[in-house]
């Protein structure tokens, strides 16, 4: 297909192809920074696919026709992007994770090791917090990047 069928096509799934890129960019982000990845791909038949890829194979080996890639992101982790547990805490409760912290014994312990049930709420409230603020950014400078690359060649 020509870039411009290719245009013509995913405008006519943008929806879905915006749906699929929404789900690989949220689950690219989690508890593992590696060289695994999710991509999107729109076959010639207007099917849009999501494919999570291992570091031993290649984009083209998930292909099962004439597609293009549209978006992918690698795996990455929230702890990677400077979003600090620490900043989801009540005054109160970070005065008192710090007054622990003091102690010689827990100077390198973390919010896990003083209070599990707490990380683990507000680990959920980062993610969530983080995937509401730049999701659709992402999303759709990824579309603008996917016409732009067409454009270019």
């Amino acid at each position: 297909m020509t870039n411009e069928e290719w245009k013509e096509l995913a405008l006519e799934q943008e929806e879905e192809i915006k749906k699929a890129m929404q789900e690989a960019f949220r689950d690219s982000i989690g508890d593992i920074k590696d060289s695994w990845s999710y991509m999107v791909t729109l076959e010639e038949d207007g099917s849009v696919t999501s494919y999570f890829i291992s570091q031993n194979s290649t984009p083209n080996s998930v292909y099962y026709g004439n597609a293009i890639k549209v978006a992918s992101w690698e795996r990455d982790t929230i702890n990677e992007l400077s979003w600090e547990l620490e900043q989801y805490l009540t005054p109160i409760q970070l005065a008192d994770f710090e007054l622990w912290q003091a102690d010689d014994e827990n100077y390198y312990k973390t919010l896990e090791d003083w209070n599990p049930e707490l990380y683990e709420d507000v680990k959920e409230k980062r993610h969530k917090d983080f995937l509401d603020t730049y999701t659709d950014d992402t999303v759709n400078n990824a579309w603008d990047n996917f016409f732009a690359n067409l454009n270019e060649n």
